[in-house]
């Protein structure tokens, strides 16, 4: 493993147990086995390392977006399928930095919150434009993809910060479960 890529999983893994103001270099260094020099050659300071680790992580799911969004295999009720049952497991594989995330903002600097809001802006775009697909194709009865991304969005941050529901075979019953919730709502058909 690249002493890079050591340290961003050391760091990880003591943000989640310490939190963002608990968690030092001079811990980081001493986790990782490495002198503080080189934690500092790759990373000029812990905000710079939060950061990193943030983008590094929210790319690679921008990245799943964006061929879930241009995959031609897929029509658009299955994308949202797919884009559930693997947000959940990205939730879950790193729900300890993503509840860090949220709820220590106070201890995020301005270019760190900007830069959360940018991305949050491109997820946002990115499943406004699956949406938009579902509508010009005619498979969703929605009129306004931009809200629908953002329920969608919203409902998922919820269910993720709810840890029961993520373990052993709760991940099926609640992919499950937030699969029906979108594509049939609550309304019975009585």
């Amino acid at each position: 493993m690249k002493t890079k890529d050591k340290i961003i999983e050391v760091a990880v893994e003591l943000f989640a147990n310490y939190g963002y103001h608990k968690t030092t270099m001079d811990l980081i260094a001493e986790k990782a086995g490495v002198a503080k020099g080189t934690l500092y050659w790759h990373f000029s300071s812990k905000n710079e390392l939060f950061n990193g680790i943030i983008e590094r992580n929210l790319n690679k799911y921008f990245n799943f977006l964006e061929e879930v969004r241009d995959n031609k295999e897929l029509n658009t009720h299955q994308k949202i399928e797919y884009i559930i049952d693997n947000q959940s497991t990205f939730f879950n594989k790193h729900q300890s930095i993503i509840r860090e995330l949220m709820s220590n903002q106070e201890g995020i600097d301005k270019e760190c919150k900007e830069r959360i809001l940018t991305l949050k802006d491109k997820n946002i775009n990115l499943l406004s434009a699956i949406f938009q697909q579902g509508i010009n194709n005619k498979e969703f009865s929605l009129v306004d993809s931009h809200i629908a991304a953002l329920a969608f969005m919203g409902i998922n941050i919820m269910v993720s910060r709810e840890e029961e529901l993520f373990l052993g075979n709760n991940l099926d019953r609640t992919n499950q479960i937030l699969k029906n919730f979108i594509f049939n709502g609550i309304l019975n058909d009585k």
